[in-house]
């Protein structure tokens, strides 16, 4: 299509062939958005298909599952902040916000009919993104009951994520990654102050894990602790997580105290 000229797009597929539930939304998005100007909204859909409306959940597909919901969010935060010319002239004096990535397998998203529209959705994704404390994360689970009323489940795995991302950041966990095997976690800890960290935790937490040296070891990378997660549902590795970051944290506030 060119200037005057209408433009056709045909879809064909074998009629034996069996759809995968993507590739039905892809078509329904396309049937539903056939206005002029519709080409954002359809984009919208895609990026939801892709991963964006599954926030860290196991059907992501494309760039978006090496992404994840923190780095979109924080890619998305930058974009704006340059559109606006807010970059921050201080950089070299502030230490960089670098939060925790978080990549681990449960359905985690905004509902579209929760929030009213895709819009608004990406609105609230970006305020979550945006969080820097446990108080403030208080503050707005608070704010969606009273705006949006009841809370479905994938929200509240949201919120987890998002509380299990603050507390990894405040003990200088740079990312938590499930794969098939196990949940891997990239810490600043060595050997040694593992087995400090291990010795005053209780058994039944640290059972799950095993220390293993990385490939290569940076300021931020001393160590990778293996989390072994057969059998365990999401809430199940939301609370050994947590357990195990307060007592990094209590840990480490002592032995600050001390030195």
């Amino acid at each position: 299509g060119r200037s005057t000229r209408q433009a056709y797009c045909y879809c064909f597929y074998k009629e034996s062939k069996e759809l995968k539930e993507e590739a039905i939304k892809r078509l329904k998005a396309i049937k539903d958005f056939t206005t002029l100007g519709s080409g954002y909204q359809i984009a919208m859909r895609d990026i939801e298909i892709r991963g964006v409306g599954n926030i860290l959940g196991a059907k992501q597909h494309g760039h978006m599952v090496n992404v994840g919901f923190d780095t979109y969010c924080s890619l998305l935060e930058e974009s704006i902040e340059e559109i606006k010319n807010e970059t921050r002239q201080n950089d070299k004096k502030k230490e960089k916000f670098e939060p925790c990535l978080v990549d681990i397998r449960t359905n985690a998203f905004i509902p579209d009919d929760w929030v009213g529209t895709v819009e608004q959705k990406m609105i609230e994704y970006k305020k979550l993104a945006e969080i820097k404390s446990l108080d403030e994360l208080e503050l707005t689970i608070a704010s969606f009951k009273d705006r949006f009323s009841k809370i479905p489940l994938p929200v509240h795995h949201l919120f987890k994520l998002i509380r299990l991302r603050l507390l990894a950041t405040s003990i200088h966990i740079t990312q938590i990654q499930e794969t098939e095997d196990n949940i891997r976690i990239y810490t600043p800890f060595s050997m040694q102050e593992w087995n400090i960290i291990r010795n005053k935790t209780p058994l039944n937490i640290t059972k799950y894990f095993k220390w293993t040296k990385p490939q290569k070891t940076t300021d931020k990378l001393q160590g990778v602790l293996l989390m072994k997660n057969a059998y365990l549902n999401f809430e199940e590795i939301f609370n050994i997580l947590s357990d195990l970051f307060y007592h990094i944290s209590k840990i480490v506030l002592e032995f600050e105290k001390t030195n």
